[in-house]
C-alpha cells in the first residue's frame, strides 16, 4: 500500500512544482502578470492540493508523526515560496477591484507624465521604478513594456532590456513601429551585447510578423549581413600554437644559422 501513496504523492507533486517554478519565471524573468482568474483557478487548486496532500501523507506516515509533521511544514513553506507571490498579487488585485471601479475599453491610456519629467531631469532610476509601477495596472501595453526597456538602456542595463523589447514587440501589430523597435533591439544585441544569432532572429521573426512590409527587402538583406557575421566569426580559423624556440645550448651542435665557434 505504501508504494501506491508514494506514487500519488508524486503524482500530485510534480505540476504542484512545475507549474509554481513556472509562474515565478513569468512574473520575475518577464514582468509579465497573469490575469484575475487564471490567479484564482491557480489558487484554488494549490488548496485543493494541499488538502489532497496532506491526507495522503497522513495515512503514508501515520505511524511517525513527527516525521508528518515536518512533512507538513516543508509543504506550506514550498507552497510560499512557489505561490506566495501570486497570492500577494491576486490579493492586492480584489483590493484595487473593491475600492476603483473596473478598468473599462474607455479608460485612458498609461500617464507617462511623471516618467517624462524624470527623464528631462535625467533620473533614469526613478522613471524606471515609475514605468515598473505602470507596467503592473497595463500589463499588456507594448508603449510601457518600450517606456521600461528605453530607460534600463539608460542604465547600461542592456541584458534585462532585451527581455522588456521582446515582449513588447509580441504586442505590437504597426508595422513601421515594429521595424524601429526591431531595429533597436537588434543593434544591442550586435554592438551591446556581441550576439549577432540573437539579432538576426530579431530580424527574422519581424519578416514572419510583417512578410509584405514595405522595408522587408532592406530587412532581409541586413538578415544575410548578419548571418554571414555570424558564420564569418564562427568559421574564424584559430593559428596553431607554437612552442617558443629553447635557448642554443652552448655545449651542443650549432643550429643552422649559429657559427661553429673556433677553438
Amino acid at each position: 500500500m505504501y508504494p501506491l501513496f508514494l506514487a500519488l504523492s508524486v503524482a500530485l507533486t510534480l505540476p504542484y512544482l512545475a507549474w509554481g517554478v513556472y509562474t515565478l519565471r513569468i512574473k520575475y524573468r518577464y514582468q509579465e502578470e497573469f490575469s484575475l482568474g487564471v490567479e484564482a483557478i491557480t489558487l484554488t487548486a494549490v488548496a485543493i492540493f494541499f488538502i489532497v496532500e496532506l491526507q495522503v501523507l497522513r495515512v503514508w506516515l501515520l505511524d511517525t508523526p513527527l516525521v508528518f509533521l515536518f512533512a507538513a511544514l516543508g509543504l506550506f513553506v514550498s507552497g510560499t515560496a512557489l505561490y506566495g507571490p501570486m497570492l500577494v498579487s491576486f490579493a492586492s488585485q480584489l483590493l484595487v477591484n473593491s475600492l476603483m471601479p473596473t478598468h473599462h475599453e474607455e479608460d485612458p491610456a498609461p500617464d507617462f507624465a511623471p516618467v517624462d519629467a524624470l527623464e528631462r531631469v535625467g533620473d533614469h532610476d526613478a522613471a524606471l521604478q515609475e514605468c515598473l509601477v505602470i507596467a503592473r495596472v497595463f500589463p499588456k501595453d507594448a508603449d510601457v513594456r518600450l517606456r521600461v526597456a528605453h530607460n534600463m538602456t539608460e542604465l547600461n542595463r542592456f541584458e534585462e532590456s532585451t527581455q522588456w523589447f521582446e515582449s513588447a514587440l509580441e504586442q505590437l501589430r504597426d508595422p513601421t513601429q515594429g521595424l524601429r523597435v526591431s531595429n533597436r533591439l537588434s543593434e544591442i544585441y550586435t554592438r551591446r551585447l556581441d550576439r549577432a544569432d540573437d539579432a538576426r532572429k530579431v530580424l527574422e521573426r519581424y519578416l514572419e510578423k510583417y512578410p509584405d512590409s514595405e522595408r522587408a527587402e532592406s530587412v532581409r538583406q541586413r538578415i544575410e549581413r548578419l548571418s554571414k557575421s555570424v558564420e564569418m566569426k564562427d568559421g574564424a580559423p584559430t593559428l596553431p600554437q607554437v612552442e617558443p624556440l629553447a635557448p642554443p645550448d652552448p655545449l651542443g651542435p650549432p643550429g643552422p644559422n649559429q657559427e661553429t665557434p673556433s677553438e
